[in-house]
C-alpha cells in the first residue's frame, strides 16, 4: 500500500483542530465545576436552614441526616396572596422562606398576628402529627420556598431510625403529657 504523506498544512489544521477540542473540553470541565460548586453551595444552605429547625436541633452533628434531608427538599414558588396552609387542614408538608413574605392568619379576613420573613419557616409539626393547622398562612409577597413533605421525610427516617427516635420524642412526649391531662379534666 502506498504510503500517505500528510502536508505541512494538513498537519497543521490537525494540531489546530486538536488545540480546539482541548480548549473545548478544558471550558467544559471547568462548567461542570462551577456547576458543581453551585449546587453543593445550594445543598449547605439547605442543611443550615435544617439544622436551626428545633425539630431537628443537635442533630447538626449527624451530617448525613441532614444532607439527605437537604436533597429532599423541594423549590417551590407561590404568588402574592396565595393561601399555603388552611386553618383546620391536615398538613403533609413543611416550609423555609427563602425569598419574600408571608403573614399567619388566625381568619383570612382579619388583619394577620405575625409576619413570616426569609429565614423563616412554619408548618413543621405536620410532619409528626395528624392533627389539623391551627392558622393560615398565605403569601405577603410572591415566595420562594424550600419544602419538605412528610413522605420525604419519611424515607430519609428510613435511612436513620435512630435519628427518627430523637426527633420523634418530644412531640411524643407533649401528646402523652396533653392525655394525662385530659383524662384528670374528665
Amino acid at each position: 500500500a502506498p504510503e500517505t504523506q500528510l502536508t505541512d498544512e494538513e498537519r497543521e489544521a490537525m494540531r489546530r483542530k486538536a488545540e480546539e477540542e482541548r480548549r473545548a473540553l478544558a471550558e467544559r470541565q471547568l462548567k461542570d465545576q462551577e456547576v458543581n460548586q453551585v449546587l453543593e453551595d445550594e445543598l449547605r444552605r439547605r442543611r443550615k436552614w435544617l439544622s436551626e429547625v428545633p425539630l431537628f436541633k443537635g442533630l447538626a452533628r449527624d451530617g448525613s441526616f441532614l444532607q439527605a434531608l437537604a436533597e429532599k427538599l423541594e423549590v417551590r414558588t407561590q404568588r402574592r396572596k396565595h393561601v399555603i396552609i388552611a386553618k383546620g387542614d391536615v398538613g403533609r408538608e413543611m416550609y423555609f422562606i427563602v425569598r419574600g413574605e408571608a403573614e399567619v392568619l388566625t381568619a383570612l379576613d382579619e388583619p394577620a398576628f405575625i409576619t413570616l420573613k426569609e429565614g423563616s419557616f412554619f408548618g413543621e409539626s405536620a410532619l409528626l402529627t395528624e392533627e389539623p393547622r391551627n392558622a393560615f398562612v398565605r403569601a405577603k409577597k410572591t415566595l420562594q420556598l424550600y419544602v419538605l413533605s412528610k413522605t420525604s421525610l419519611a424515607e430519609v427516617f428510613k435511612e436513620f431510625p435512630d435519628v427518627e427516635k430523637i426527633v420523634k420524642e418530644p412531640s411524643e412526649q407533649r401528646k402523652i403529657a396533653r392525655i394525662k391531662a385530659e383524662e384528670e379534666v374528665a
